[in-house]
């Protein structure tokens, strides 16, 4: 299997950016893409850890053997930057590298002080042209989503106190509707984070179309290192 991995790059994404750094937990299965940079990224490391690390150094680092082991510990990856242009960059990751799936641990970055708070709910249509073949060089790939942080952020009028009943929050591109959108639970009992963010979208669309753990999560880290870190950042990676 071959997975590509997008990070919010630039302007206008929020996600932390970046490249995904070399770690041991990927040895020579990872690949860096065109217009990425090349300073590692904690944020994309510990997304492709999940995705793929092979856990060789959990044991060495204060876990069990194994135990931070990825979902798919012999995939292929390749790190992507989130913007620039998609021809180049998916165009890439699905044109030489023939990846199967690719996971965007990344939203458009939404906030009163940008004036662009209408902008929750909106269909995004980027990821659909790409999984129905719009494009002289896409290819009907799997694409998975994180669903948002924003539930509980106390901008855009939204309810800043507990338990943060915020509605149509979803920010794109986890609007689209091919995509698959992730929010994120604890998996320590399954229950509903405080932060994910909850649809419906402005046409009506339940989201997140599914949820996995992003409480406290643990993967891979620059340096060879491992960390803890919550979001559906989190949980994206290990629905894809």
């Amino acid at each position: 299997v071959q997975a590509g991995v997008s990070e919010a790059f630039g302007s206008g994404a929020s996600g932390e950016g970046g490249a995904v750094d070399a770690d041991q937990a990927f040895a020579s299965r990872l690949a860096v893409g065109t217009g990425v940079g090349t300073n590692g990224s904690y944020h994309a490391t510990h997304v492709a850890g999940t995705v793929g690390g092979d856990g060789a150094l959990s044991a060495s680092h204060g876990g069990t053997a194994n135990q931070w082991r990825g979902m798919a510990a012999a995939v292929d990856m390749f790190s992507y930057p989130a913007g620039g242009t998609w021809s180049t960059s998916y165009g890439e990751a699905i044109g030489t590298y023939g990846i199967d799936i690719s996971t965007n641990s990344w939203v458009n970055s939404i906030s009163e002080a940008s004036g662009n708070c209408d902008d929750y709910g909106n269909y995004y249509s980027g990821h659909d042209n790409i999984i129905t073949d719009q494009y002289s060089w896409s290819e009907p790939i799997t694409i998975v989503v994180a669903n948002g942080n924003e539930r509980d952020d106390g901008d855009c009028a939204l309810d800043p106190d507990p338990p943060y009943p915020n509605y149509g929050t979803v920010p794109p591109p986890a609007t689209g509707k091919n995509i698959i959108s992730v929010g994120a639970i604890r998996g320590q009992d399954n229950s509903m984070s405080t932060f994910s963010s909850w649809g419906p979208t402005d046409d009506g669309r339940i989201k997140p179309d599914i949820c996995a753990p992003g409480v406290n999560v643990q993967s891979t880290w620059t340096g060879d290192n491992y960390g803890t870190m919550s979001g559906t950042s989190m949980a994206c990676p290990a629905v894809a």
